[in-house]
Formats: structure tokens, sequence, C-alpha cells
């Protein structure tokens, strides 16, 4: 009990109890995250050991069926969602994440979702879906996929600096004048140095990289943040005591956002970075008119 306490994270015994009274050996949900929750804890891939884990189960299902044990089929499990967009019951495989359904469904939405309303909480497109659900593609117009252009947009900004000038430290502000300034300490935000990083991120939007959301012991984050040099980020996870972190990685380059990213770089083409007093200002996309954005205005103090 006490080492599976330390390992899982769950530190009242009668919790812990409670959870392994609710596993059902042969839930593909229940073995899939008991395996991703000790490899995090292993500090290894949980994607790969969720996967072997999927392949004991069904190696143990089999086994039961030669015993002539009546059990449930489960070689091709699939589960129906509700999807609000379409008012349908779709089924998919289960454990299939919900990008692979929305690139399917784009021409039927007639636009491309960047994140996904799952039981009306916003997730992103690489979920994963065990049980039934109710889902609902959102576009960057939505107020919720807004958000998520946004913040991605900002790490795709924040790629772009370190890949020009690794040295320098990039700090967004505040929004104003319909965009979001931002400074750059240890550069001086000349037009040039401004249109270099600008076409910096054009060319990340043309690799359509993909935004990778990781799970980690929040020990491992610090230190992978402190490498890049993420001072107050890694000041305010030493101070959260949260036992695991979930970050993002663009490339070699990590972040991390309250909410999710869209599903890589090719979703992001609409913006704008222009010089703005003694920085950048940083304009996503008009809600209004997504192809283009909005003009900036003057808000002098």
């Amino acid at each position: 009990i006490d080492i599976n306490r330390m390992t899982f994270g769950v530190h009242s015994r009668k919790r812990l109890m409670d959870n392994f009274s609710r596993i059902d050996i042969e839930s593909a949900e229940a073995t899939a995250d008991l395996a991703r929750r000790y490899a995090l804890a292993a500090g290894i891939n949980p994607e790969a050991t969720a996967a072997q884990a999927l392949a004991r189960l069904q190696g143990y299902l089999r086994g039961k069926r030669r015993h002539h044990i009546k059990i449930r089929h489960m070689t091709t499990p699939t589960v129906t969602l509700h999807c609000n967009n379409t008012g349908t019951d779709i089924s998919v495989a289960q454990g299939s994440s919900l990008y692979q359904l929305s690139t399917e469904l784009r021409d039927n939405l007639g636009f491309d979702p960047i994140c996904v309303r799952v039981n009306n909480k916003t997730e992103p497109l690489s979920y994963r879906v065990y049980n039934p659900k109710t889902i609902e593609m959102l576009p960057p117009t939505h107020d919720s996929g807004n958000r998520a252009y946004v913040r991605s947009l900002c790490m795709m900004l924040y790629c772009a600096i370190r890949r020009l000038y690794p040295e320098a430290k990039l700090k967004m502000m505040h929004s104003i004048s319909h965009g979001y300034f931002c400074r750059v300490i240890g550069l001086e935000t000349t037009e040039d140095t401004v249109r270099a990083i600008e076409a910096e991120m054009r060319r990340l939007h043309q690799a359509d990289i993909p935004f990778v959301l990781h799970e980690a012991p929040t020990e491992q984050v610090i230190e992978l943040f402190k490498a890049q040099g993420l001072d107050d980020k890694v000041r305010l996870l030493t101070t959260i005591h949260d036992l695991y972190t979930k970050y993002y990685t663009l490339g070699d380059i990590a972040d991390s956002y309250y909410g999710c990213l869209a599903p890589s770089t090719g979703h992001i083409g609409v913006f704008a970075l222009t010089t703005y007093k003694d920085g950048m200002l940083l304009r996503s996309l008009d809600p209004s008119n997504p192809t283009q954005t909005p003009e900036p205005i003057v808000q002098d103090k």
C-alpha cells in the first residue's frame, strides 16, 4: 500500500483502496489509465506502456475464451459519441483520438476544428475516448477555440525567438490595440528583428509541426524549464506542489499553458507581428473575419 501510495501520488489510504477496488481487470480504459500512471511514475513512455498493457489484456481475454468463460467481445471495441455539430451518434474505435474524427467531419462541419468540447469541457483534439461522450468540435472563431488559437500562437512566437535568439527572453505583457503587447529581454526589437521573428513563425506554420502534450512528474518539468530559462514558471511550479504537471513541446521547445493548444502549427496561419512602443504587438485572427487580423488601434495613456 505504501509503495503504491507513493507511486501513484495518492496520499489517502482509503482513497487508494477505493481506486483499486474500482479497477475492472477487463476494462481497457482502466488498464490503459493504470499503465500510464505507472509509466509516468517510473519515468518511461506512457503511451508505449499503455499499448503493452492493452496487448496483455487482449491475451488474457483470449485465454479466457479458450476456457469457455463467457466474456464481452473485445477484439474490436467501439464507443458511441453524440456529436452536437451534426446531431448524430458516431461509433469510433475505443481509445482513438478525436483528431482523426475531426478530419473525417471537416467537410461536413465547414471549418477546421482546433479543439473539442467533451461533456462540456474543452479538450485538445488529441483527447482519447474510452466511454460514450457528448462532443462538439470547435472552430477558432468560438470563444474557447480562439483562446486555444492565441495560446498556440504565443508558443510559436516563443519558439521562433528561441531559435533565432537563444539568449533572449520573451515577456508576454498584456492585451492592447487589438493584440498582445510583449517585450524581449536582451534583444532590441527593431523593424529587422521583428520581421525576422515573424518570418520564422511563418516557417513554423508551413512546417506543420505538432504541439505535443506531455504529463510528467513536476520535479522533471521544473528541471526542463530551468534549462530553458523559464524562471517565472519554475517559481510557480515550486509553490503549487502538484505531483504531476502537463506541458507542451513544439520541436525541442517546451512550455506550459492554462488550456489546450491546436493540434499543430499548420492550424495557425493568420497572425501579424509588428513593432510597438518599446516592444512588439502580436495580433491573432479576427473572430468576426478569421481570414485576417484586426487593424491595430492607438491606445496611448
